[in-house]
Parts: structure tokens; sequence; C-alpha cells
């Protein structure tokens, strides 16, 4: 996980103490100044093994180990207590109930697959912070297979099949017979939604290739700084940039892509223009603004 530097315990006794007495605290508020070479799970960006600031480090391995809770957040800033405060002891002292770790690597691809909704045994960013090979992880799945807990279902034209939860077999069933009521919406997904997490099973079932290009030189990106695809009824239609600038109050909307084979309606437009509106509430704005190049929306 993390614990791979000399004087990690020493900084995490003084956070535990620090925060009983002074309460939530942040990276930039628990007072332990340098930074380590630390590797933590919880990076889901891809840097790893990087130099970090020590008191980010050691509020995250507490948080990582569950000592710690994320209190609250300004902004982007997290804000950490002390679990004991706010969780039951009964709870915190709980026997474990995986009774080795063969259950303990189940238990967790059981709720990656919850997390993602659909996943297939192999290799998977879905599964980063799991010491997983090959054969783990599909013994893992063949168990949870053979247990009632995932189901197989194919996709045609993948050899590989995928798996989702037993619980969402009734959904499963009404998607599959057309007697679900999914009304088609649009939605901005998170770089880092678990539907996301593997790239590759987007590009497979999709035909969307996506790229977080927050850690891309400015000069080498193909899109935005922090776009976020399009997601509209069962199709990725596109990737947007949009901004906050709360001061200001307002959404600047700084790029828009549409895929090419997607057909610019006006229904499609007033689907973006609502999705658009709400999205500005969200980040606390009351208007957005389209401020980008006409040819930005080609692709």
């Amino acid at each position: 996980m993390g614990k791979t530097f000399e004087g990690l315990e020493e900084l995490e006794e003084f956070a535990r103490a620090y925060i009983d007495q002074h309460g939530p605290v942040s990276s930039d508020t628990l007072p332990v100044e340098g930074r380590i070479f630390w590797h933590s799970s919880m990076h889901w960006s891809g840097n790893w093994d990087k130099k970090s600031g020590a008191a980010r480090s050691v509020l995250e391995q507490l948080y990582t180990d569950g000592e710690l809770i994320i209190h609250h957040k300004k902004g982007s800033r997290k804000y950490y207590d002390l679990a004991k405060k706010h969780i039951p002891q009964s709870i915190l002292e709980a026997e474990n109930p995986c009774r080795d770790e063969e259950e303990l690597i189940s238990w967790r691809i059981l709720r990656r697959i919850g997390a993602v909704g659909l996943l297939w045994d192999k290799n998977s960013p879905a599964f980063l912070g799991i010491s997983l090979n090959a054969d783990t992880r599909r013994k893992s799945f063949t168990r949870l297979a053979e247990t009632g807990k995932i189901c197989q279902v194919n996709v045609e034209g993948i050899r590989t099949p995928f798996y989702y939860l037993s619980e969402d077999e009734p959904l499963m069933q009404a998607v599959l017979d057309g007697s679900a009521d999914l009304k088609p919406r649009m939605s901005f997904i998170a770089p880092l939604d678990p539907l996301l997490w593997d790239k590759a099973l987007i590009k497979a079932l999709w035909d969307f290739h996506y790229a977080w290009e927050i850690y891309t030189p400015a000069e080498k990106r193909r899109y935005g700084y922090y776009t976020l695809p399009v997601l509209y009824g069962d199709i990725f239609v596109g990737r947007i940039e949009a901004v906050p600038e709360r001061k200001e109050q307002i959404l600047q909307v700084k790029g828009l892509w549409w895929e090419p084979e997607v057909r610019q309606t006006k229904k499609l437009q007033r689907k973006l223009e609502k999705t658009l509106n709400a999205f500005s509430r969200f980040n606390g704005c009351r208007d957005f603004e389209m401020n980008y190049e006409k040819n930005c929306s080609e692709n």
C-alpha cells in the first residue's frame, strides 16, 4: 500500500494526535512539511511511485487503513477526521467477515464489478490496488459465479465474456426484453467515474476512445485539459470541456467535440442545453457560455 518510507509510524502517531485535538484537517492544514517517496494504490492517475507531500501521504495512508474518514470537502480539498469519532466502535472492532485472502480478493472483485456494472475477466485498471495475477483473478470469477453472486453475459463481436452482479439480473432481463423504461438522457461523465476505469472496455463496447489529458502537456493534447465524455442514451456522442468560473457564476464551455457519426439535430442541441443548465447549477453557476471556436465541435 504505502508503508515503504522511514518515519511513517511517527507521522501517523502525530497526525492522529493532532486531529484528535484540533478536529478535521486537510493536507494544507496538517503541520507536516516535506516530500517523501511514496506509493499509494489510491493514485488512479497512473502517477505512482513519485515524491508526494508528506502531509497528504500520511492522511491518505490513514484513510486507506480505515483510521480516517473524509469529514467534508471545500471545493476539491478533502478534510479528514478520526473514524472513531463518527463510526460506532462495534463496527470498527467487528470481526473480519472474510476468512482468508481468497475471500477478501473475491469480495473486492465483486465490489469492482458492482461499481462498473459490467466487467470482464481480463487484466484491467478496474482491479487497480488488488493483488491479482491471471490465475487468482480467474479463480475468483469462477468462485463468484459458482456461488451465484455474478452472472455471465456475452456481447456480440467480443470473445471475452462479461460479468455483472446477480442482484442486477431483473434489470438485465428488462433491458434484453425491451420492457425497461429507459428514456434517453444526456450526462457528462467524470474522468474517474467507475464507468471509465477500463478504457479498453469502453473502446470494445462503444468504440469510443477516451484519454484523460490532465497530465498531458498542453501542446500534445488532442482535446482539452479536463474533458468529460458525453453519454446520450446508450451511446458516447462526444466530449466537452466545461469550466466553472465561480466568481462570475458562469460555466464556460471551452470545447465541444462530437463523434464523427453523430448528427447534430435540434433535439440533440436541446438535450445539450438542458444538461448544461443542470451542470451549471451543480457547479454553483447561474448560467453557461459557449466560449470556443465553431470548428472545435468538428472532429
